[in-house]
Parts: structure tokens; sequence; C-alpha cells
């Protein structure tokens, strides 16, 4: 599309959500700054919504609305398309026929990047426009334009990150005012920092979309996300939270990308990590990615990961960018090659584990835990045994094992749950300490 500082840029808007309307209310109030930071003039012309009746609390003035996607996509006036519905479809079909039509394309759609990223960054290489999604990951942090611009010179070894803000407040209200893990869920919807259905961030879903990306742009894969070790927070109590902390941990939800000679390695889940490890410092909606180069060591990045206007934040940077290479003639970034050497492992390294084992309170059954342990050659090193009252009859064993295999641990907790001494099942979560070389 051939572009110059005197045209008039239009923008489509698709969808006028919670982001949708941050992304409208920033580009129209602050329209004079913007338009001198991009030499550009631009004007949001069309919205899309679900339901044009619907009182949305934002003035949308002279500009138009609709609930026909396709006049936005199909416009020969359009020259820049948002996409902020979400989801797979008709999401997919919208960006692509936009692509088709050289149309250039900002998306904050996680789901629809990890799920047709290569589809959708080929079709936009054909008609020579860019699609752009730095709102996909992270929110305000720019983590997108420093994977796949800023650490280029870099071989990534890992990427650690607390990348869903939803699952972070969750379990920062659990750990600081001692809420139930629903109590916690429903705080953070009154707050905004959780969808009505948070399914998709408890679960593990949404860091596993994101996580993708994000080895995308490292390591040249696209990986399929039905095949990524994936655990969420469901099963996590308060109880674990404050045996962790006694032990000088804290849990966090974490998603983890790593590099071993071509080989990748990616999962999602709760873990302990030491009070002094820089992820858990990261508290409430923040997000963080910590970034291991072989240049610069390491690299942390932190900041707002959810709401509107984080989110708006990152999309407008790519409108900007785009408006800004287009008045200067400057040519189109393409996006990284896949690396065809790359192969994907699907297996969980071996780590220290926290188990807890709800025991009753009678002689032998420390015994019988450390001899099942032994069993598999591990050992324990460090313990809490401790009644939660004075005249209960079962007593919580917290425990942080020596480094073992995903799998010796489980038929540890196998041998154990349910047996004599014990009641129910034993609990466990991965400890991660990659800096002291303890994961």
């Amino acid at each position: 599309m051939s572009m110059n500082k005197h045209k008039q840029f239009k923008i489509g808007l698709l969808g006028a959500g919670t982001v949708g309307a941050g992304v409208f209310k920033t580009l129209t109030k602050d329209k004079k700054s913007l338009s001198r930071k991009s030499a550009s003039n631009y004007d949001v012309s069309v919205v899309c919504v679900r339901d044009i009746t619907k009182n949305r609390n934002i003035d949308f003035g002279s500009t138009k609305l609709t609930d026909n996607p396709l006049e936005i996509v199909n416009s020969s006036d359009i020259d820049i398309v948002i996409e902020l519905i979400g989801g797979i479809e008709p999401a997919k079909t919208l960006v692509l026929t936009a692509l088709k039509n050289k149309k250039h394309v900002v998306t904050a759609n996680k789901a629809l990047i990890a799920s047709c990223g290569i589809e959708l960054f080929e079709e936009a290489q054909k008609n020579s426009v860019s699609i752009l999604f730095e709102a996909s990951v992270a929110g305000a942090i720019p983590i997108i334009k420093l994977m796949s611009e800023s650490f280029l010179a870099n071989n990534i070894n890992r990427i650690e990150g607390i990348i869903n803000g939803t699952t972070n407040y969750v379990l920062s209200g659990m750990e600081q005012r001692g809420l139930s893990l629903a109590s916690a869920v429903l705080e953070a919807q009154d707050r905004g920092f959780a969808e009505a259905d948070p399914t998709a961030d408890i679960s593990g879903l949404d860091a596993v979309n994101k996580i993708c990306i994000l080895a995308y742009l490292a390591y040249g894969a696209f990986i399929d996300m039905n095949r990524i070790y994936c655990e969420g927070i469901e099963e996590i109590k308060v109880q674990d939270i404050m045996l962790a902390k006694e032990l000088g941990y804290k849990i966090k939800h974490l998603a983890i990308a790593s590099k071993d000679n071509h080989n990748i390695n990616l999962r999602v889940h709760p873990a302990l990590l030491p009070e002094e490890h820089p992820l858990a410092k990261i508290d409430n909606e923040m997000n963080a990615i910590l970034t291991y180069g072989d240049l610069f060591e390491k690299i942390l990045c932190s900041g707002p990961g959810a709401g509107a206007f984080p989110t708006a934040s990152a999309v407008i940077a790519d409108v900007l960018g785009i408006l800004l290479s287009q008045t200067r003639g400057s040519n189109l970034k393409n996006l990284p090659l896949l690396d065809p050497s790359i192969t994907v492992e699907f297996c969980i390294p071996i780590s220290q584990y926290y188990l807890r084992i709800t025991a009753h309170d009678q002689a032998g059954t420390l015994a019988l835990i450390t001899k099942t342990l032994a069993s598999e050659g591990i050992s324990i090193e460090a313990i809490i045994q401790k009644a939660e009252e004075s005249e209960a009859k079962h007593v919580p064993i917290a425990i942080v094992t020596s480094r073992s295999s995903r799998e010796g641990i489980d038929r540890v907790c196998e041998k154990l749950s349910n047996k004599d001494g014990i009641l129910g099942t034993v609990i466990k979560y991965r400890v991660e300490n990659y800096e002291k070389g303890k994961s």
C-alpha cells in the first residue's frame, strides 16, 4: 500500500469491549499528541460492535458504528484494522480478509497468534503489509519488540514469566489476605483483573498461548499447544502458600521456555520460587518476564499485564509504529523465520519438589515417608511438621525434596497416598531455582 505523510490514515476498530474502549478513548483524546509522534494524521472512522444500540459510556462522536465487521475489513477506505474481538473465529477469517485486502492489522489476540500465526504472517508478507501483536503478551511490557528486535544478537537460553495477571492477583490475595481461591477470583473480577469467565486464566491456557508466542520469537518454532504441559492454579490451597512461605518460598504460576542445543521445552505450572528470586517479588496484577541470553546474561521486564489501558498502550504503540514506518517510507520488518533444526521436548526436567502430606499424629508415619522417598533415591532437604490445632489428630507435613524426576515423585505420591497413617492424596509442586542450578 502506498502511503505518504499527506494522507489521512483511516483506522477501523473491531470490538469495543474493555480493551477496545480504552484504545478508542486514547486514540481520540490524545489525537493531537499521537499524530505528532507518528508524523501522521489519522481518524478512527469505523467501530464494529455486536449491538449498536447498547449504551457503552463512550462518546463515539462522528465515528461510525456498525455491527458488520466485513464493512471494515473489505472497505477500500480503511488502512489499518485493529482486531480486539478475541478467540479464533470469526477473528481469523476477518484478519485474513483484511490482510488479503492489503490492510495492516494490529491485534491483541494471543489465541489467534499462537494457533494460526504462521498462516497470518505468510499472508501479511504476501501482501506487503504488517500484522503486529505486541498486546498479545504481557500488556504494556514491550516484550514482543524486545524478542523480535532488541534481543536478536543473543541466543536465548531460557524464558521464565509471570504472564497472566489474573492468576498472579489471585495468588497474591491468597498469600497477603488469606483469601480462598474462589474469594480471590471474585475480588479479581470486581477489580477488573479477571474476566467474567476466568477459566482460561485459572487453567493456564492463557499462559500457554503467550509462551508459545515468546518461544516462536526466541527460537523460531511454532508449537502444538495441545502437547504443552499445562497445570493451572485450581488446586492450590492457602495452606500450601503459608507452608511454602515458612520454608522460604513463594508460589507463583509460571510459564517457562528453555533451550538445550536444538531442543526446546515449554511448560506452564505453579511452582515454588525462593523468596529472593526476582519473580517472587512480582505481586498482584503485575506481569514479569525474566529472559536469559548468552550476551546479556539476564534481563527482567515487569509492568502491568492486564486491564484496559495497559493493553491499549501496546495496541496503540503498534498502530503508531505502522503510521511512522509508512510516513517515512521505511521497509516493513519481516518476522523471524522458522528454524527447521529445532525440535520440541515435552518432558518435565528434573527438579526439587514440594510435597504436602496430611498424616495421622502417630509414631512411624515420618519413617514411612522417609523410607518411601529413599526407595526412589530422593532425600529430604527441608521439612515442617506441625499441628494446625492443639488437639488435631492429623498434621500437615511439608517437605522440600532433593532433585528428582517427575516420574520418581509421582511414584512416591502414589505409594504414600491414602496409606496407613496418611490421609488423602499427596500434594506436589515443583521448586524452580534455575539461577542456582536447582531446576
